[in-house]
């Protein structure tokens, strides 16, 4: 889940507030399931509750940003069979503060760390290295936990290290701690915990990014809320389809500007690719295939 605001208009701010929107977005298929307005002045979380209502979570991890891990949130994916991992900063300060105090004590990580180690990836002339360590959110006193104590079975130490060839200088290591639903018990949770923090950031990357460069969003201005949800709508249905496309194409690393101008002049193919796209959407809904 991922909040989006409206772009302002460049004047009047008498008549105009900023629009907010909270999308749940399919980080296996890469397209975006639905999205749900965030009232004025109504907190986000609330949105995010209406918004998981009108999905079937089970065997499904929702992931969302240090703003959304509330216990109201987390309570209706559980509610709804999922599983969370939810990002932890100082909006959790005590959680967060003795999280990072176990993830420093040798003995705790000798005796209950499981870790796994990502193969280095060289991107954009950067080299990056990832590093997931798992502990049973049990070692955390009950009186810390509070009512995440419920659900909350593991806590993730994520380490980013990242390397750029071209001043040939490493940069300060990325650090972010999750608090998950997932079973620690599961020999496997730190490679799970790997792929699932991995993509938590594909609505970053595929979504929020492309429709700002591609399909303009950047650059969008409107007063009118039902004219900017209906294209924020028809922008997010336009990338799904193109996604699907990509995704079927022979030619994985082909752009989504150039797959919509060969769409454009193969109505054959975006018609294929449309339907498909609103049929892996409808199937998401019956099961809640999310990540």
């Amino acid at each position: 889940m991922n909040l989006k605001k409206g772009k302002n208009p460049p004047q009047d701010r008498r008549t105009y507030n900023h629009q907010y929107y909270v999308t749940l977005y399919d980080s296996t298929n890469k397209i975006s399931l639905d999205q749900e307005d965030v009232i004025d002045k109504e907190n986000e979380n609330k949105a995010c509750i209406r918004l998981l209502s009108l999905f079937s979570l089970e065997g499904c991890v929702v992931t969302c940003d240090a703003l959304n891990t509330q216990r109201s949130v987390a309570a209706k994916i559980i509610e709804n069979n999922g599983d969370y991992c939810c990002a932890l900063k100082d909006n959790h300060k005590t959680l967060a503060k003795e999280a990072k105090r176990l993830f420093n004590d040798e003995e705790v990580l000798d005796e209950y760390a499981v870790y796994s180690q990502a193969e280095t990836e060289l991107t954009h002339g950067r080299m990056q290295s990832r590093l997931v360590i798992a502990l049973p959110a049990s070692l955390i006193k009950p009186r810390i936990l509070g009512d995440w104590k419920a659900d909350a079975k593991t806590i993730f130490f994520a380490r980013t290290c990242i390397y750029d060839k071209k001043y040939q200088q490493y940069k300060d290591p990325i650090i972010r701690l999750y608090l998950s639903s997932l079973d620690p018990d599961d020999p496997h949770i730190a490679d799970y915990g790997l792929q699932i923090i991995r993509r938590h950031w594909a609505i970053e990357n595929l979504q929020h990014y492309v429709l700002d460069v591609c399909y303009g969003q950047d650059m969008f201005r409107a007063k009118n809320r039902n004219y900017i949800r209906n294209a924020l709508v028809l922008n997010k249905i336009a990338l799904n389809t193109a996604r699907t496309a990509q995704s079927d194409s022979t030619d994985k690393q082909m752009s989504i500007t150039r797959i919509k101008k060969i769409m454009a002049y193969d109505l054959g193919l975006l018609c294929t690719a449309l339907c498909k796209s609103v049929i892996i959407n409808r199937d998401n809904n019956a099961c809640g295939s999310l990540s």
